[in-house]
C-alpha cells in the first residue's frame, strides 16, 4: 500500500460546489470530496457511541457482523469474511471502548468486526431524512435540468432511500479490498477518518479483477498489503504499473462522491462510523465499454 501511495493522485476537494460544477466536472467522470458537507448533518452531531447503541437495542435484539478470516479485508463473501451474532451493546462497547482496555469475554482481543446494515434503521434514518439535509445535499449534486416544485421530494426517492442506504460501524483497521460498483455512491464520514485508494473504470484491465463469470467479478486479485514494495507487486501484476491511483483521507463531515465502476478500496484509520448513499444510474449515464461484461 505504502508504494501505491508514493505516486497517487489527490482526489480534487471542494469546500463548496454548485450543481453545474458538479454536473460538469465530476457527475459519471471523476470522484471528489465535498469537504465538511455534512458537518452539520444531525447524525454528525449526535451519533455518539451511546446513542448507537439505545438505537441498536431499540431496533435488533442481535447484530449480525462481519470478522475477516484474516482479520483485515471485510468483503460479504465467504472467502473472506464469516458471520457471528452480538448483542448491540457488547458490539458497540467493544468497537469504542477497545481504547479503554474493554474486552468481552465473547470476543478474541485485537479481532476486528464490521457492520454493515443492508437497510438503514429507522431511528438513524430519520436523523439523515431530515429536509433541510436533503436540500443542502441537492444543491451540491443535483444532476437534473427538472425544477419542479417536487424535485426535492424526487432527489430524496433516489439517494435518500431507506432501502438502500447503509451504515458502516467498525474497527480501526478494517479495509474493504479494491473492488467496484455499479452505481453512484456517496460516502459520507460520521467519525473517525477512512482512507481511500480509487482507480478510474479505464484501468480495470491493469487491475486484475476475478474472472467475470465468478461471485467476486467486482474485486481485483491485488492485495498492495500483502506485497513488501512495488517490485514484488509488480513481479505479480506486471500491468499495475499502467494503472493511476488517486488517493484521499476524509474525516467526520466529509462526502466522497464516486462514480459507478470507479475501483476503491477503502481503510479505517480509526474507529468509524460510516453512511454510504447509492442511487442507480439514469440512462443517459454512460456505460465505460470495459465494463460491459
Amino acid at each position: 500500500m505504502d508504494s501505491t501511495l508514493q505516486r497517487c493522485l489527490e482526489v480534487p476537494s471542494k469546500e463548496s460546489i454548485d450543481s453545474q460544477t458538479f454536473r460538469r466536472k465530476f457527475y459519471n467522470q471523476q470522484p471528489v470530496v465535498l469537504k465538511k458537507s455534512a458537518e452539520n448533518w444531525r447524525p454528525c452531531k449526535i451519533w455518539t457511541p451511546d446513542y448507537l447503541k439505545v438505537a441498536f437495542q431499540g431496533s435488533f435484539e442481535c447484530l449480525e457482523v462481519l470478522e475477516a478470516l484474516d482479520n483485515e479485508q471485510f468483503v460479504d463473501n465467504a472467502d473472506f469474511t464469516s458471520k457471528r451474532s452480538i448483542s448491540p451493546e457488547i458490539f458497540v462497547d467493544y468497537i469504542f471502548k477497545e481504547e479503554e482496555g474493554f474486552v468481552s469475554d465473547e470476543m478474541a482481543e485485537k479481532q476486528r468486526l464490521y457492520l454493515r446494515t443492508m437497510s438503514m434503521p429507522d431511528i438513524l434514518y430519520r436523523d439523515i431524512a431530515i429536509p433541510d439535509q436533503i436540500k443542502s445535499l441537492r444543491s451540491k449534486i443535483y444532476h437534473t435540468k427538472d425544477q419542479e416544485a417536487n424535485s426535492v421530494d424526487k432527489f430524496a426517492c433516489k439517494v435518500f432511500r431507506q432501502d438502500t442506504m447503509q451504515l458502516w460501524v467498525g474497527t480501526k483497521g478494517n479495509v474493504t479490498p479494491l473492488h467496484y460498483d455499479r452505481n453512484h455512491g456517496l460516502l459520507v464520514q460520521i467519525l473517525g477518518e477512512k482512507q481511500v485508494i480509487l482507480f478510474s473504470h479505464e484501468h480495470t484491465s491493469s487491475l486484475y479483477p476475478f474472472p467475470s463469470y465468478s461471485s467476486k467479478s467486482h474485486l481485483s486479485r491485488i492485495n498492495f498489503r500483502k506485497m513488501k514494495d512495488e517490485d514484488e507487486l509488480l513481479a505479480s501484476f506486471p500491468k499495475f504499473c499502467r494503472a493511476e491511483p488517486y488517493s484521499c483521507v476524509i474525516g467526520p463531515g466529509d462526502i466522497l462522491y464516486m462514480p459507478p465502476f470507479w475501483w476503491h478500496d477503502v481503510t479505517s484509520r480509526d474507529n468509524c462510523i460510516s453512511v454510504t448513499l447509492p442511487w442507480d444510474m439514469e440512462p443517459s449515464d454512460e456505460i465505460p465499454p470495459c465494463m460491459l461484461r
